[in-house]
């Protein structure tokens, strides 16, 4: 005969054997059970919390249990069960700190048809040697110039129950180089990275500290140093036809191994002579993705008095596969092209001969009485009248004994 204990509690059994020839035999006999259970628990648990399973009896029949805790697990506030379910819980306010205590044990009890049954059980709490591990961090080429800074995000991981202190930082170059630590304070969840190698890959892991400890690293995120800014100044005389080479080629230099492409970012006129600039809506240049040799566009027209000078952007690109754009960019160059003036010939226009006009003059005679004193008047004016009507000026010659006057033609008799 077997006998299966449902719960562990003392139950009392009585059995019998009985033979052919009418005999019988009985035994009484009292089982007692004793369960012994394990849970465990991390450390800096929240309350409420479940510790595992529920430590759970079998009602006999449609009758239910009501469950109690006891021992040092519910008298150190650390524990609580639920009377339905046997769930025992972290309790509120309850600190779970593994460093200080590693296990609590207790017993819960419940009863079955008027008998009672007991579990022993010992609750383990479980290191956490710190908080989860962030995800990858976000990270992107600088926004200010120089751009050889790269500006790091991420966000807070779980903290595992202790509060996050701070962040460490670590970062290299593509590829098997070591990685170089970068202090960052507070537990702020972003940062920049300065004094970089400008047009370059890096990597960068983000780890969280808290008392507890240190989270593995994160994943790397990967981010792109900004190009080399590069200056350049050509010149094209303003008469030059498309397809013309403006200068010298234009270049960068890329890393080993990497052919670069050239091709133009933009197209902006300079200052004309009253200092104006405009944005070209066509490009007055094109760039020899090759070579980086500067030419005039197809259909550009180059004029010195309305435009001295342009300025273009020329930028230097190699390519990268595992990069989401496919390329980084090496370098761009900000190009000044000066457009010289071409003296025109111009013609002055031949005038016709305009004839001399004829001057017209009033022939006259005058008198006037011996002895006459100085200053008199000889008669009326004399005149005359040029041929475009400009005005005329009067003057006399030969004898001394007149004068006349230079705008109105008036004859005097000499003073003296």
């Amino acid at each position: 005969m077997r006998v299966t204990v449902l719960n562990p509690a003392s139950s009392t059994i009585t059995y019998g054997a009985g033979d052919a020839f009418g005999g019988y035999v009985s035994r009484t006999v009292t089982i007692t059970g004793q369960a012994s259970v394990a849970r465990s628990i991390a450390e800096n648990s929240a309350a409420a919390t479940a510790v595992g399973d529920p430590v759970a009896g079998t009602p006999h029949g449609t009758g239910t249990l009501s469950y109690s805790l006891t021992g040092e697990a519910s008298t150190s506030g650390a524990f609580e069960i639920n009377s339905a379910t046997g769930q025992i819980s972290v309790k509120q306010g309850a600190s779970l700190d593994y460093e200080s205590k590693t296990s609590y044990t207790g017993t819960v009890s419940w009863s079955v048809q008027g008998q009672a049954a007991v579990a022993d059980i010992t609750i383990n709490v479980t290191n956490v040697t710190g908080p989860a591990a962030p995800a990858a961090p976000t990270v992107e080429a600088g926004a200010t110039t120089p751009t050889t800074t790269l500006d790091v995000s991420w966000t807070a991981p779980d903290d595992l129950g202790s509060a996050i202190t701070g962040y460490r930082v670590r970062y290299r170059t593509a590829g098997p180089t070591d990685w170089v630590a970068h202090t960052v304070s507070g537990t702020g969840t972003e940062t920049t990275i300065e004094s970089l190698t400008a047009a370059t890959i890096y990597k960068v892991q983000i780890l969280a500290v808290n008392a507890e400890g240190d989270s593995d690293w994160s994943a790397s995120g990967t981010g792109v140093t900004g190009p080399v800014q590069l200056t350049a100044q050509r010149e094209v005389p303003e008469d030059a036809e498309a397809g013309a080479v403006v200068g010298d080629p234009v270049t960068a230099t890329g890393p080993d191994g990497h052919t670069l492409s050239y091709s133009v970012v933009a197209d902006v006129t300079g200052a004309s002579e009253d200092g104006a600039q405009a944005q070209q809506q066509t490009s007055l240049f094109v760039v020899d993705p090759a070579t980086g040799q500067i030419r005039v566009a197809p259909g550009a027209h180059l004029d010195y008095e309305t435009a001295h000078s342009h300025e273009l952007a020329v930028r230097a690109t190699h390519t990268v596969n595992d990069l989401p754009d496919g390329h980084i960019v090496n370098a761009v160059i900000t190009v000044t092209i000066n457009v010289t003036d071409v003296q025109e010939l111009v013609l002055a226009p031949t005038l016709p001969t305009q004839p001399t006009p004829a001057l017209e003059i009033d022939p006259a005679s005058r008198e006037i009485a011996e002895n006459t004193s100085g200053g008199t008047a000889v008669g009326p004016a004399v005149s005359a009248r040029g041929g475009n009507g400009d005005p005329l000026t009067y003057s006399v010659s030969g004898s001394g004994a007149f004068t006349i006057d230079a705008t109105t033609g008036q004859i005097r008799v000499a003073s003296g």
